[in-house]
């Protein structure tokens, strides 16, 4: 599943599943965007290291910051429960690994899963992350700066679920929108900040024409 990260003024931040679908809905096509992985299958068979090795770094910092971070999702299949696995399972584990990990102050919200609370569970799979994981999330702890995870889900339905041609268009079109993924350097800026622009093909021999 594919999320994206974008951020405003306010220092909110929203993770959306499908950014192209949240460019089509809010027409915001001027948003920031990064790509986060998340996978729903993770959750379900209880892979909690692929669930925090796939948190997007970015992500990662504002959480760590208190910025508000909202998780968006688009068709979830679930009629019943209405909110997909990743947001009310990923979600929950999410803030209660990096509340646990990051050392905040006090006992973080009992993790409810279907009823049940699984701070337990929850416990004993944070005991028994692989080293390369806890390393990772343990990286970030230098740049917390609150006493909680402000991680959210907002859930919304779509019609275009599997129209894979919509939305690689409206991706198209919103990055076209940007001028690409990363805005043109002046060479006259790099220079006069002492830095150097390096290709793999010239090495330092970099010129604006190659």
């Amino acid at each position: 599943r594919k999320w994206a990260l974008s951020l405003d003024q306010d220092q909110d931040v929203g993770v959306l599943e499908r950014h192209s679908e949240w460019l089509k809905v809010s027409g915001q096509s001027n948003l920031h965007t990064e790509q986060v992985r998340i996978q729903s299958s993770h959750c379900e068979s209880g892979n909690f290291n692929g669930i925090l090795n796939n948190l997007d770094p970015t992500l990662l910092l504002h959480l760590a910051q208190g910025h508000r971070c909202y998780l968006h999702d688009y068709g979830s299949r679930n009629k019943k429960r209405k909110a997909p696995r990743a947001i009310w399972y990923g979600v929950t584990f999410v803030k209660y690994a990096l509340h646990r990990m990051w050392g905040l102050p006090g006992e973080p919200p009992k993790p409810i899963l279907r009823g049940h609370n699984v701070a337990a569970d929850f416990d004993h799979a944070l005991r028994n992350l692989d080293k390369a994981v806890k390393k990772k999330i343990r990286y970030f702890e230098t740049y917390v700066d609150t006493d909680e995870i402000r991680l959210f889900g907002i859930v919304g339905s779509t019609e275009i679920d599997g129209r894979r041609d919509l939305q690689v268009g409206y991706v198209h079109k919103h990055l076209g929108d940007r001028g690409g993924l990363v805005q043109w350097v002046e060479p006259n800026w790099v220079e006069g900040h002492g830095l150097q622009v390096f290709d793999t093909a010239v090495g330092f021999e970099w010129t604006p024409d190659s």
